[in-house]
């Protein structure tokens, strides 16, 4: 009983360190609530908890996905485009230094 109790306070402890704005306005529901909590009160404030945490990450999948998607492809072009220009720029066919001086020897 009392490893469950642990158990599920670290979960609580875990889940609002990932999530610091849902972590604060649990624990000051928690404190504003009661003086004593019962086992019961606090697993069904964790599967509360874990229920809005997976409805958030099943979320993150429209907007914030693609935004970030297309973000990282339009970097991705950029570095690629300034790579070759800059590839182009440094082997220069008509560049005298790259034309090696004649041999006084021969």
């Amino acid at each position: 009983m009392i490893k469950k109790l642990i158990g599920s306070l670290l979960l609580i402890v875990l889940t609002t360190q990932v999530f610091p704005v849902d972590g604060i306005q649990f624990w000051t529901k928690l404190i504003q609530g009661k003086a004593q909590i019962s086992t019961t009160d606090l697993i069904a404030l964790e599967e509360e908890e874990v229920e809005e945490i997976q409805f958030k990450l099943k979320n993150i999948e429209s907007n914030h996905s693609l935004y970030f998607e297309s973000q990282a492809r339009i970097l991705s072009d950029q570095a690629a485009h300034s790579i070759i220009a800059t590839m182009g720029k440094a082997v220069d066919r008509n560049d005298p230094i790259l034309i090696p001086p004649p041999n006084p020897s021969v």
